[in-house]
Order: C-alpha cells, then structure tokens, then sequence
C-alpha cells in the first residue's frame, strides 16, 4: 500500500507491470512532441512561427503546472486505492479524450478558429497528460524501500522509455501513410493518434 514505504523486495512481473507506464507516455507525449508541429504546419496550415508560439506558452505552463499538479497528488486523501493510483485511473479517460482532439483540428477559413482551437486543445491535454503522469512518478517511490528492486524498477522504466520511443520513431509515418491512403486532410494522423491512444490506456491500466 502507499500509506508508508516497505522494504519488500519486487517482482519482475509487477515491475514489467508498472515499467509500461513508461511506454504509454510516449504514445502520448512522445508522438505530440515528435509529429504534432509537422501536422499543425503540413496538415493544418499554421505558419510555423504561431505554432512555436503556441509551443513556448504550453511549455511555460507546464512550468508552473506541473509543481502545483505534484503538491495537490502529494497532499491528496489516501484512498482504497492509495494516494496516487486514483489520479491515473480517473485521468487517463480524460489524457485520452484530449489526446485524440488535438489532431482533430476542424476545418475553418478563419486562421484565428484554428489557432484558438489547437491552443485551447494542446495545452489541456498537457495538463491531461500532467495529471496522469505526475502521480505515475510519484508512485514508483511508493512502491518499495528496497534499493534493488528501486534499482531494477528504474532500470526497466528507462528501457520502456526507448521501446516506446523507437515504435513513435520507426512506426508512425508508416501507419500515417497506410491510413491517410490518398487523403490529405490529416485522417492519417487522426487514425494513428486513435491507434496509439488504445495502445497507452491499455498500458496505463
């Protein structure tokens, strides 16, 4: 439980079993900050600059969202669940919802509708993605006390990070091609960003 820390020793099995957090994350992060400036310019038709803009300010956000997202996960009730799990199960819908809105830009003449949207739309679903995975790295030091299995978790944790980079990296402009077919309208991102979001849920749970 995470009431108080215990010197138990992990499994393997548990370990693999919370290490794919790590792999789920970049099927959410990892795919926005490898392919979503490209969609936003090449599919959209944002000018770059906006879109750096629009980068920059969810980037100071996150600055200030992130420690405060950290303070409330820390002081919140602990529950049947503990402290921090209820953050992941309840949030991971809604990281889930946003992450398939963002490459859902509607289509409008008005450049300023679009600006609007892909604003109001990045910038939740980072903080839909703080709000899971804040908690998620709170409650690895929740796990244990025992320093190899603390070694081990986090050992695991960096090798599901580079599994989850590599598939974003080798896989996505295949699976945004095979979807889009002939179709430029940005159906071939929508599919693969659906695709990936099922992938992440399912690790995260």
């Amino acid at each position: 439980m995470e009431r108080q820390s215990t010197n138990i020793k992990i499994g393997f099995g548990r370990q693999l079993g919370f290490a794919l957090g790590e792999s789920a994350g970049q099927f959410f992060f990892g795919f926005w900050g490898s392919f979503l400036s490209i969609f936003y310019t090449d599919v959209v038709g944002l000018a770059p600059m906006v879109v750096s803009i629009i980068f920059v300010v969810a980037r100071i956000w996150d600055a200030v969202n992130d420690p405060i997202m950290g303070n409330i996960a820390d002081r919140g009730k602990v529950t049947k669940h503990g402290r921090y799990r209820p953050w992941i199960l309840y949030g991971v819908p809604v990281l889930a919802i946003l992450s398939i809105l963002v490459w859902h830009v509607p289509h409008a003449d008005a450049q300023g509708v679009k600006i609007a949207y892909v604003t109001i739309t990045y910038i939740l679903a980072g903080m839909a993605f703080t709000l899971v995975n804040v908690p998620y790295m709170s409650l690895q030091s929740t796990l244990t006390t025992d320093r190899k299995s603390r070694g081990d978790i986090a050992n695991i944790k960096g090798a599901f990070t580079f599994v989850g980079t590599t598939i974003i990296n080798l896989f996505t402009v295949k699976l945004v091609t095979m979807f889009a077919g002939v179709d430029k309208n940005g159906h071939g991102y929508f599919l693969t960003a659906v695709l990936y979001t099922v992938i992440g849920v399912i690790m995260y749970y």
